[in-house]
């Protein structure tokens, strides 16, 4: 396993799983013990379990600087200890950086249009797996803006997608 997390840091890391996590946290559920009891997600995980004894029950995996993986035990009633990983999918590598770079220039071009950012980034997302979003053509249509302008944000767009592919 991995380093023994004081109580800050446990908070830390339990509030980031819930806000930025939860969603990988969907892919551990059902979660089964052996001894019969079914958990369907992570709020009836840690409402039906119990804090393991020592305390020790949130862990950093070594190789969380490179892949931000973090474990969650918890004690079933039966006294069986069951594990959950939380593991971002984020892409460290050069590309990843750059594709994060390219959604944060279009976030920031579609936001100045007037649209709201939760918007924006939802639309992005779904464009960047080829699909059409006629939210962001509409802002982009109407926004005032030179023939250049308008080539560089498609060249963005159509990098931003073979990025996310690989």
């Amino acid at each position: 396993m991995g380093k023994n997390l004081n109580r800050q840091e446990r908070q830390a890391i339990i509030s980031a799983i819930q806000r930025d996590l939860i969603t990988i946290a969907k892919e551990s559920f059902p979660k089964q013990c052996s001894c019969g009891r079914s958990y369907a997600n992570l709020d009836e995980f840690i409402a039906g379990t119990q804090s393991v004894e020592d305390g020790r029950g949130l862990f950093i995996d070594e190789d969380y600087a490179s892949g931000s993986v973090v474990d969650l035990l918890r004690n079933c009633a039966c006294g069986s200890t069951l594990m959950v990983a939380f593991e971002t999918r984020r892409d460290h590598s050069p590309s990843g950086d750059k594709c994060r770079t390219i959604f944060g220039r279009l976030h920031e071009f579609f936001t100045g249009c007037g649209l709201d950012g939760k918007v924006v980034r939802n639309e992005l997302l779904r464009t960047s797996q080829g699909e059409n979003s006629p939210v962001l053509e509409t802002a982009f249509a109407e926004h005032d803006m030179d023939g250049m302008e308008r080539d560089f944000i498609r060249l963005q767009i159509r990098a931003l997608r073979i990025l996310m592919k690989k």
